[in-house]
């Protein structure tokens, strides 16, 4: 079953200053990365060495470590790192990645149902909006006719000033003469 999560986050200050991961090797290092991975996908892992060494087999002949030395960090891993699930099944976990895959599911659901009823509120007001729609053309003219009436008020109250008599001599008439 794919995660539901594409990512897990990755605590760099937590890695580099954890004593047991400061205790492993590069190799081991990235093996325990990988396992982590295989942990998000999945929930949990084998808690049997071999199915974890199977999982630590490099694609590449020239870094392929024997069986036995695969096993060996398999082993070393599971016994740091990992606890049983309690089930019976014989899968363990990373306690600390379980709980942040639990906090980020629960999280991303969250989001889901606010993103569900978000959307749900839009339709709904997109449904009422519908039946009530508004005449955008009757608005638009009831607009215009009340800048029309305004620009005409204004234009009525400029010439109404242009038309009283100045008294000769004012800058106005001077100017207009010229």
């Amino acid at each position: 079953m794919p995660a539901p999560l594409k990512w897990f986050p990755f605590y760099v200050d937590d890695w580099e200053t954890d004593e047991k991961v400061d205790s492993l090797t590069l190799e081991e290092q990235g093996a325990y990365l990988c396992l982590l991975r295989w942990q998000w996908r999945e929930g949990s892992i084998s808690g049997r060495p071999a199915d974890v060494a199977a999982k630590l087999t490099v694609r590449s002949a020239r870094a392929q470590q024997p069986r036995s030395h695969r096993i060996a960090i398999a082993k070393r891993l599971l016994r740091q790192f990992f606890v049983g699930t309690g089930d019976g099944s014989g899968r363990v976990v990373n306690r600390k990645l379980a709980e942040l895959y639990a906090a980020q599911v629960g999280k991303s659901d969250k989001a889901r149902r606010a993103a569900m009823l978000s959307h749900s509120q839009r339709s709904a007001n997109a449904d009422a909006s519908a039946e009530h729609p508004l005449n955008v053309r009757t608005a638009d003219a009831e607009g215009s006719r009340s800048r029309s009436r305004i620009r005409s008020q204004i234009q009525q109250s400029l010439s109404s000033v242009d038309e009283k008599p100045k008294p000769h001599g004012t800058p106005e008439t001077v100017a207009g003469t010229r």
